[in-house]
């Protein structure tokens, strides 16, 4: 079990780059991005006894959700208000896009900010986007916004070779003591 544990590094969440091919302001205003849950579900084996969990065979993500500044000109909020409505219900033929999905990538950063781990996250779209407030009580406050997305489904990839032996971690760790 001692061998399992080779790099102690703690991973800071401002390690971190944030891509999203279709909107790429927005992308480089993210300040927080949260890798989405990954939930599989089970089914019930009955048993004359008692009946047994069994896995299921569908996996459901959770929502990407961002938090990002708002730039003056609201181009990264508006980037992302014109993605929803080409895809959404637009009102004239001009606002219609054809290409509803994107692909976004969270990258990992070292301490060092080197990447060491990709996600790459097929397939987003947007389902919500924050509203902007104002207020003219505030001083030099930074204007922050949210956006979430659905997407089709996302792998993690090693890119360094610091994470050597990422693939097999779970098998070198016995799940009982």
């Amino acid at each position: 079990m001692a061998d399992a544990v080779q790099n102690l590094n703690k991973l800071y969440p401002s390690n971190f780059r944030f891509d999203l091919t279709r909107c790429p302001v927005f992308a480089s205003n993210v300040q927080t991005v949260t890798i989405p849950s990954l939930t599989l579900g089970e089914s019930q084996l009955p048993t004359p006894l008692v009946d047994v969990p069994v896995p299921g065979d569908k996996i459901v993500y959770g929502e990407l959700t961002c938090d990002f500044i708002i730039d003056e000109e609201i181009r990264g909020w508006m980037e992302v208000h014109n993605w929803m409505r080409s895809a959404g219900y637009p009102e004239s033929t001009d606002e219609y896009e054809k290409m509803v999905y994107s692909d976004a990538t969270i990258t990992i950063l070292s301490n060092t900010s080197n990447p060491i781990i990709r996600v790459s996250l097929y397939d987003c779209y947007p389902t919500s986007l924050g509203e902007i407030s104002f207020n003219s009580q505030a001083s030099s406050e930074t204007v922050i916004s949210t956006a979430s997305f659905r997407f089709r489904s996302y792998d993690v990839t090693p890119i360094s070779s610091m994470v050597d032996g990422f693939e097999t971690i779970n098998k070198t760790i016995p799940l009982t003591s």
